[in-house]
C-alpha cells in the first residue's frame, strides 16, 4: 500500500536528517547512499528514485537546514538593517555550535571538490540575498552611505565570512572564536559603509565584542 503524503514527508525528513548526521561523522566522501539507506531504513533503490544521486540528496539535506536558518532571520520580529545581518550569522553560528563536525566537514568538502562546492550553490546565493536585504534596510533607515552598492557590499561580507569559516574548518579553534571573528568582520565592513547615524551603534557593537573576548580570555 502506498504511503500517505504525511508519511512520505516524514520519511523524507528522516532521510535528510540521516544524511546530515553522516556528513558530520563521515564527511562528504565517506558518506554513501548505502549508509544513508541503511540508517534511514529505506531501500537504496528508493533513494535513487527520489533523489537521483548522492550529490542531489546531500545538497537537499544541506539546503533544508540552511534555508530554515535563513527564514528565522528573515522572519525575526523587529530585526532590520544591521540586526538582520547579525541575526542571520548568529543563527548559522549557533548551528555550528550545535554540530561542529557537520559544519567542518561541509566547509572542507566545499573547498576540495566541484561536487562539494555544488552543495553551496544555493546557500551562497540565498546568503548574499539575505545580507543584501539587511543592507537595503540600512539604506531605508538612513544608515548607509549614498555611494555604497548593496550587492557588492553583501558579496564582500559573504567573501569575508567564507574565508573566516574556512580558516576555522581547517585550523581548529572554537566556534566561539569563529563567532568573534565573523561578527567583528561584519561590523567593521559595515562601519566603513555607514552614515554617521549608524556609526555609534556599530562602534558600540565592536566594543561589546572586545569586552566579551577579554572576559572569555580571563575566564
Amino acid at each position: 500500500m502506498p504511503l500517505s503524503l504525511e508519511k512520505r514527508l516524514a520519511k523524507r525528513a528522516t532521510t535528510l536528517a540521516v544524511a546530515r548526521s553522516l556528513l558530520a561523522r563521515e564527511g562528504y566522501d565517506g558518506t554513501t547512499m548505502l549508509q544513508i539507506a541503511r540508517e534511514a531504513k529505506v531501500a537504496p533503490a528508493t533513494l535513487y528514485n527520489v533523489f537521483g544521486s548522492k550529490q542531489n540528496l546531500l545538497r537537499e539535506a544541506v539546503e533544508e537546514l540552511f534555508l530554515a536558518l535563513v527564514n528565522l532571520a528573515r522572519q525575526r520580529a523587529g530585526a532590520g538593517g544591521v540586526d538582520r545581518i547579525a541575526s542571520l550569522e548568529q543563527y548559522i553560528l549557533d548551528e555550528y555550535e550545535r554540530n561542529p563536525g557537520y559544519a567542518r566537514n561541509l566547509l572542507i568538502a566545499a573547498s576540495r571538490s566541484e561536487s562539494g562546492r555544488s552543495l553551496f550553490a544555493t546557500l551562497n546565493r540565498v546568503h548574499v540575498e539575505t545580507i543584501e536585504l539587511g543592507i537595503g534596510e540600512m539604506r531605508a533607515q538612513g544608515h548607509l552611505a549614498d555611494w555604497v552598492q548593496p550587492r557588492k557590499l553583501a558579496r564582500a561580507i559573504e567573501d569575508m565570512l567564507r574565508a573566516a569559516s574556512s580558516r576555522w574548518a581547517y585550523g581548529g579553534g572554537t566556534v566561539g572564536e569563529l563567532r568573534s571573528e565573523a561578527m567583528l568582520g561584519i561590523y567593521l565592513v559595515l562601519l566603513g559603509a555607514a552614515t554617521e547615524a549608524a556609526r555609534d551603534d556599530l562602534e558600540n557593537r565592536i566594543r561589546m565584542l572586545d569586552t566579551q573576548d577579554m572576559v572569555a580570555a580571563g575566564g
